[in-house]
């Protein structure tokens, strides 16, 4: 495993982006791109005293490796932003009583989209409300591996456990009605599609409904 430790974790933002050619559509654009990494053991110690590790484990994460933020000029009186984030994480333990080191391995895409306006009007039961509405979107694509390694027969390919893909769609939208009641109405839809070795069938959920909090004060 010490080939696999991690190194130091960094940030940065970059702003003003907008004033490229290719970003001129936005009226700001920023790019985000962030590494962490980490490393852990379990051990015990045993009556002599002495620590034995049982296991270890490193994890490395680009998140994102890439992220946009756009921010629009204002749309029919509202504010509209949107984000695209791609995003890769890795990570390898070593059983010390199996032998074995497993590598995990993740990548998901997202894109997210939301429009805010104040002072919205809504006709309701003859009344004309003037209030709050967000409207939001959000679709995720992840995909997911695993690869067993024995130290035993080792081989540089190891051996595949499967994957799986999944895939979220989740429309929302929030209208304030008033300094303490809040109505969302949401819709998500899950797909999971298994992969090579994954021993799951493939499935499809359907969520929605209406949330309505009052807050007592």
């Amino acid at each position: 495993m010490l080939n696999y430790i991690p190194r130091p974790n960094w940030s940065f933002t970059w702003n003003g982006l907008e004033q490229l050619s290719i970003f001129k559509f936005a009226k700001r654009v920023s790019l985000n791109h962030s590494y962490d990494s980490n490393y852990s053991e379990g051990w015990k110690i045993d009556p002599t005293g002495t620590r034995e590790v049982q296991t270890q484990k490193v994890d490395y994460a680009f998140n994102p490796l890439v992220g946009l933020t756009f921010n629009f000029d204002e749309l029919f009186g509202g504010n509209f932003q949107s984000t695209v984030r791609y995003s890769t994480k890795t990570g390898y333990s070593l059983g010390v009583t199996t032998k074995n080191i497993t590598q995990a391995f993740s990548q998901d895409i997202n894109v997210t989209a939301s429009y805010s306006k104040s002072g919205f009007s809504l006709p309701l039961f003859g009344i004309d409300l003037k209030n709050d509405i967000e409207i939001l979107f959000s679709y995720t694509r992840g995909k997911t591996s695993s690869i067993i390694y024995e130290m035993d027969a080792f081989k540089e390919e190891g051996k595949s456990q499967g994957g799986r893909t999944n895939t979220t769609i989740e429309p929302k939208i929030r209208y304030v009605m008033s300094s303490r009641v809040t109505l969302s109405i949401f819709y998500k839809r899950t797909t999971v599609d298994p992969e090579g070795a994954e021993r799951i069938p493939p499935t499809t959920t359907n969520e929605a409904g209406v949330d309505v909090r009052i807050a007592i004060q």
